[in-house]
């Protein structure tokens, strides 16, 4: 046999035994998911944290149109109270979106956190055994020190999921807050400025609550009227009808008119009209229901400083 096929011969045996070693080491190797578990989880809490943020921007918009409606019913300012008014509506709408939005993103962020930790269990595991194969201290210290980096990074897992949940709730007048240098009297005045906006609320439900009556009462005789032309049709029309024919838009049209500001807007039916307001109303009696809570915690502060 000559040198260069026994040389051939002998690098393939080398190559067949290596593959043999290695085999059975790479099939008792799980994969190890913690880097892909954790880039999941960066980017759940980001995306999440993203949609807290615009909520925010959204809340602050919402409270603005609130007390320009106050403003504007106040000045007996019609124009400018309609245009508050829609813009409330809209802001409502959105902001209804987008509280779903970050309940949804915070169920993702919360089955991501809870499968990095699972990875990160299962690495410790991994690691916990190699511990029990270091044969020398700098193997031993090594090991160790990828074991206390794993507890870490659970740790901060752990400790973000105990941190109380993003709260969605609108905070009205935020800058109505305790301040540890109150006074008495600073607590009583800030107690009856809120309990004032309440008062002020209760107007704002009575306002919408006579539009949500007066949609209302023409949606009932809309129907009315509706259920008379069918009758008639049903039964036939002995005298068709005087003067042009009326043009019936086809189910897909969506008519749009100008706003306060000029701008074309989608036209609302009135049902769609009914159920903002009914959202709107919602919103406005949780502010006058907050507006209640934080008055009484002033005034248990000034009782209790006496």
């Amino acid at each position: 046999m000559k040198g260069p096929q026994v040389r051939a011969r002998i690098a393939a045996a080398w190559v067949a035994l290596a593959l043999v070693a290695a085999a059975p080491t790479a099939a008792q190797q799980p994969q190890d998911q913690v880097v892909n578990r954790q880039l999941a989880y960066n980017a759940a809490r980001s995306q999440h944290q993203a949609a807290f943020d615009a909520w925010r921007v959204v809340e602050k918009q919402w409270n603005d149109a609130i007390e320009d409606h106050a403003q504007a019913r106040r000045a007996g300012d019609v124009a400018r109270q309609e245009g508050a008014l829609t813009r409330a509506l809209d802001l409502a709408r959105e902001l209804d979106r987008l509280e779903r939005r970050v309940t949804e993103l915070g169920g993702t962020l919360e089955d991501a956190r809870v499968a990095l930790l699972a990875a990160l269990d299962d690495r410790l595991e991994r690691l916990g055994a190699q511990l029990a194969r270091a044969r020398t201290p700098a193997d031993h210290a090594r090991v160790a020190a990828i074991v206390r980096d794993t507890e870490n990074q659970q740790a901060q897992a752990e400790a973000e999921r105990d941190r109380p949940a993003v709260r969605i709730e609108l905070v009205y007048y935020p800058s109505i807050q305790f301040d540890p240098r109150d006074t008495p009297e600073t607590l009583g005045a800030k107690a009856q400025m809120l309990r004032s906006k309440a008062e002020q609320a209760d107007t704002s439900i009575a306002q919408i609550d006579r539009q949500i009556q007066r949609i209302e009462r023409q949606l009932r005789l809309s129907r009315n009227a509706q259920s008379l032309v069918t009758g008639v049709e049903r039964f036939g029309d002995a005298q068709p009808p005087v003067g042009a024919p009326n043009r019936r838009g086809s189910p897909g049209d969506v008519r749009a008119r100008p706003d306060s500001s000029g701008v074309a807007r989608p036209e609302v039916t009135p049902e769609q009209r009914l159920q903002e307001l009914r959202l709107l109303r919602l919103q406005v009696l949780e502010a006058k229901r907050q507006f209640l809570e934080r008055a009484g915690t002033f005034e248990a502060l000034v009782r209790r400083i006496g």
